[in-house]
């Protein structure tokens, strides 16, 4: 397997990692940072943060489907991986604020980094890695990729009860910053990965 998969696979690991931790504790950390409440202290407060939290996620899907085609470009302009670090640094200040926000409205606002980040993700890293891969074998390749995504998602859900039990005070708030801080590790890691300009 080309050295940049390898590279790549480390990026994969923290990243979806974080989406999973982000994913599996919006809802609670939006009702602790915004409305104080938890499933058992208010249920109905506890479901309209649930509600609202779809519309925060609605709106990142609308900043990536917005964005998408625009990060394509500026690969091209300049090169996949330099894109790639700035989406899932842009990401990572969007998480790394999410759970210290207490006004809901604000919240689109640090979710905005999250939607450039994930219309990155959807497409720039495959950018970095397809001069690599020799054509014949691209399926191979892009079956490897999608495994990537797998492994990290598993290993999310086998260890993280543990560490946010132990380590996160069991606080989806923490959780969130948990996920911020993997998302600057992930970005980190895109550096030293060896990848040609885009063209």
């Amino acid at each position: 397997m080309p050295k940049v998969m390898w590279q790549l696979a480390l990026v994969y690991l923290f990243q979806w990692y974080a989406l999973f931790c982000y994913w599996q504790n919006s809802s609670k950390s939006i009702a602790l940072s915004v409305w104080d409440a938890t499933p058992k202290s208010d249920p109905d407060l506890y479901e309209l943060a649930v509600s609202w939290t779809g519309l925060v996620n609605g709106w990142y899907n609308i900043v990536t489907f917005l964005t998408a085609f625009a990060l394509a470009g500026l690969a091209k302009m300049y090169n996949a991986k330099s894109v790639h670090f700035a989406c899932l640094l842009l990401a990572a200040l969007g998480f790394l604020a999410f759970p210290n926000i207490h006004d809901k409205y604000i919240l689109f606002i640090a979710i905005t980094g999250f939607g450039i980040g994930w219309a990155s993700m959807m497409g720039i890293p495959y950018l970095m890695v397809v001069a690599a891969i020799p054509k014949e074998r691209y399926g191979v390749y892009m079956g490897i990729i999608n495994m990537m995504i797998v492994i990290p998602m598993i290993i999310q859900n086998i260890s993280f009860g543990y560490i946010l039990k132990n380590f996160l005070n069991n606080d989806p708030r923490n959780a969130i910053t948990f996920a911020g801080i993997l998302l600057v590790l992930s970005a980190i890691c895109t550096l030293f990965i060896k990848s040609k300009k885009t063209t």
